[in-house]
């Protein structure tokens, strides 16, 4: 029997995951997507919750990316995190290995396929907004180390590759 949504659960799942789209909410309930979209209204009209609505690339430049519907749960801490779509990220895209020692960097966010590394990432304080130094890369140019939020950091090259960075 199928079990039915309680808004309850949509705000657990916001909450734990804080920004998803509409396609990943359908198919983690198993419900349609205008069944989501009428519940999270309530949480929308109550502040609560941010509709972002991402057009696809007009450049032509990134194939694949379609129109979506992102829902964002509201906290104080979210509220100064920036928002960036993956053709944002496809334009602005820098990883740590582009970055030469000395030089300033800027976390930007994470790509969508890293998720394993994502909450590693966030305990060791490499939240977006973050600003880091590049202080220095190993001879064979993996790990890398960074200083970032006032301590020394060693990232392996696939850790690292899960951050989208830009030059501060």
């Amino acid at each position: 029997m199928d079990q039915p949504l309680s808004l309850r659960d949509l705000k657990s799942y916001l909450i734990q995951y804080r920004q998803v789209t509409l396609n990943d909410l359908s198919y983690h309930f198993k419900k349609p997507p205008e069944l989501i979209q009428a519940m999270l209204q309530h949480w929308i009209q109550k502040g609560k919750v941010v509709r972002i609505h991402i057009s696809a690339c007009q450049k032509g430049c990134c194939t694949g990316v379609k129109d979506m519907e992102i829902y964002r749960w509201t906290t104080e801490d979210m509220l100064n995190i920036p928002f960036i779509n993956n053709c944002q990220a496809q334009h602005k895209r820098l990883s740590l290995g582009d970055l030469k020692v000395g030089e300033n960097g800027k976390v930007l966010g994470f790509n969508n396929g890293e998720k394993p590394y994502r909450r590693k990432l966030l305990a060791m304080g490499l939240t977006p907004g973050t600003s880091f130094r590049i202080t220095r890369y190993a001879p064979l140019g993996d790990p890398v180390e960074i200083k970032v939020r006032g301590f020394s950091l060693s990232l392996r090259r696939n850790e690292a590759d899960a951050l989208l960075v830009e030059r501060a």
